[in-house]
C-alpha cells in the first residue's frame, strides 16, 4: 500500500498544469507570440505519461481545451478593443504569491492584463474556488496557528526518534520525504495531525464570526477574487458542452448582504452563509496532502 500523497489522484496538479500550458500555447500561437514554456510542457507530459490512465486523462484535457479555445479568443479579442494588442502570455505556474487565482495572463501593450483562472475537470469533478494559505489566517480569522503547528511537528519528531531516526541531522523536507515513502509513518503523521486540524477549523470558524459585517464582506471578496477587474474564470467540464465563464467582479452578490455567518459542518470544514443561504464551504486541510505540511484552507462555491 502506498502513502496517501503518492496516490494517482494527486496527479491533478499535472493535468491542471497541462491544461493551463495548452491554453498558454494556444494564445501565443493565435497572436503570433513566443511560447516560453516548452520545457515545462515536456516535464508535465512526462508526469502524465507515467500514470496508468494517462491516455484518458490527456484525452479529457484535450477535449476540454478544444471547447475552451473559441471562448478564450472571443474574450481576448474583446479585451484588445480596450487594452490594445497582446504582447506576452504568462503562465503563472501556480505561484503562491500572485495576487489572484489567475493561471494564465495575457499582457497587453498598454501594460494591462487579461487574466484567466481556468479549471478543467471530469463530469464528476469539483474545483477549488480559492486556496487560503496559513499566513492569511491572522488577517482573516485573528488566528495565529504557528505555535500549534510546531507542536504538531515536534510530536512527530519524538515518534521518529523512538524509531531510531536521527532527527537532529534531518531537515523538515527530509522528514517529509521519509514519511512520504513509508505508509506507516504517513498514517502516523495523519493521525498526529487530525486533532490540530479539527481545532484549527473551530478557531477559524469562530474567528470569522467575530469579524464585523464589512470585514466579512472583504474576506468574501478575496475568496471570490471580486477585486480583480481583469480576471475571468473558465470552468471546462466534461459534462457540459460549453465551458462556464464568468467575471468574479460581476458575480459577487454579497455586497448588499445583511447577515453573514459561518457554521461548523464537520471536523474539517465550515459553511459560510449569506443571508441564511449557504454560499461557501471552507475545508481546513494540509497543503499537498502531506499531514506534516503547512495548513491551508480550500474554498468551494456551493451551487
Amino acid at each position: 500500500m502506498t502513502p496517501l500523497v503518492d496516490r494517482e489522484t494527486k496527479s491533478n496538479r499535472s493535468w491542471s498544469d497541462y491544461f493551463e500550458l495548452l491554453l498558454t500555447q494556444y494564445i501565443c500561437s493565435e497572436y503570433w507570440l513566443v511560447f516560453s514554456y516548452s520545457e515545462d510542457m515536456s516535464e508535465v507530459m512526462k508526469k502524465l505519461l507515467s500514470l496508468t490512465n494517462a491516455k484518458e486523462r490527456i484525452e479529457l484535457q484535450n477535449n476540454n481545451f478544444i471547447k475552451t479555445k473559441p471562448k478564450v479568443k472571443e474574450i481576448i479579442d474583446f479585451e484588445i478593443t480596450k487594452k490594445w494588442k497582446v504582447i506576452q502570455v504568462i503562465w503563472t505556474g501556480r505561484n503562491l504569491e500572485i495576487k489572484t487565482t489567475s493561471d494564465v495572463d495575457a499582457k497587453h501593450i498598454t501594460e494591462k492584463l487579461t487574466r484567466f483562472s481556468v479549471k478543467s475537470v471530469s463530469w464528476s469533478g469539483t474545483w477549488t474556488l480559492k486556496n487560503v494559505w496559513m499566513k492569511k489566517f491572522i488577517d482573516f480569522y485573528w488566528v495565529d496557528y504557528s505555535k500549534e503547528y510546531e507542536e504538531m511537528w515536534n510530536k512527530l519528531k519524538k515518534y521518529l526518534e523512538s524509531k531510531w531516526y536521527d532527527i537532529n541531522i534531518l531537515s523538515k523536507e527530509e522528514i517529509k520525504n521519509i514519511c512520504n515513502k513509508n505508509y506507516a509513518l504517513c498514517s502516523r503523521a495523519e493521525n498526529n495531525c487530525r486533532p490540530y486540524q479539527k481545532q484549527l477549523n473551530i478557531y477559524c470558524c469562530d474567528g470569522f464570526n467575530e469579524k464585523n459585517l464589512q470585514e466579512k464582506k472583504e474576506i468574501l471578496k478575496y475568496i471570490s477574487d471580486s477585486k480583480d477587474e481583469d480576471l475571468y474564470v473558465i470552468i471546462a467540464n466534461e459534462k457540459n458542452i460549453e465551458p462556464i465563464i464568468y467575471k468574479p467582479v460581476q458575480k459577487f452578490w454579497c455586497i448588499d448582504a445583511k447577515k453573514i455567518e459561518a457554521k461548523i459542518s464537520s471536523d474539517t470544514a465550515f459553511i459560510i452563509y449569506v443571508d441564511n443561504e449557504p454560499m461557501y464551504r471552507v475545508e481546513s486541510n494540509c497543503t499537498n496532502w502531506l499531514w506534516i505540511s503547512a495548513f491551508c484552507q480550500r474554498v468551494f462555491l456551493i451551487n
